[in-house]
């Protein structure tokens, strides 16, 4: 088992980026998802949790893990989610 690591926080942009910054197409801007998280209101539209463990697992994707063990992990919380709203979803 790969020791646990919070690498995936570590390259948050934390200041307003320079119009160079903003035109070079090179550059990778991380999102911080507990700023988008605060911003958005996620935990007063959705107290399950539900949507701020999806913007986190997007906003670190193919960093932590691979994307076979990202995309269940999406479609579980979604699954959990219908679940707790008492939404019926079709299984194809």
């Amino acid at each position: 088992m790969v020791g646990w690591t919070d690498a995936h926080y570590d390259a948050y942009y934390r200041r307003e980026l320079t119009e160079e910054e903003l035109t070079s197409k090179e550059l990778c801007i991380k999102i911080d998802p507990y700023f988008v998280n605060k911003h958005w209101k996620l935990n007063a539209k959705d107290d399950t949790g539900v949507l701020f463990h999806n913007l986190k697992t997007i906003a670190r994707w193919g960093i932590k893990n691979d994307p076979e063990r990202e995309i269940r992990a999406l479609y579980n919380q979604t699954k959990r989610m219908a679940e707790l709203y008492g939404v019926t979803l079709e299984d194809k």
